[in-house]
């Protein structure tokens, strides 16, 4: 898992996480001791502390909430595959 490999890491602060399971964003929050826990990826992605948002989603959600990401002006660590299909990472912009 992402979280578990940053969790070490000096330079990385996880201060919030987005699931629309609210049981399982709880148990994430308890175990990562995450501050804020979001039931959608719209706000977190709007949260002015944040600086990068992982998108560890179900693949065919990777090009939408990457793209809502980039155009709020945030880095985005994506899991593989970026796409579903070559012609929509292609055209992902459009």
């Amino acid at each position: 898992m992402i979280l578990e490999s940053l969790q070490d890491a000096k330079e990385i602060c996880v201060t919030a996480a987005a699931d629309i399971d609210k049981k399982k964003a709880e148990e994430f929050k308890q175990r990562f001791n995450i501050v804020k826990i979001y039931d959608n990826a719209d706000d977190l992605i709007n949260d002015l502390d944040t600086d990068i948002i992982i998108i560890s989603t179900p693949p065919f959600m990777h090009v939408h909430l990457a793209r809502k990401t980039l155009l709020a002006g945030k880095h985005v660590f994506l899991e593989k595959p970026g796409a579903m299909n070559r012609k929509i990472c292609r055209n992902w912009w459009i």
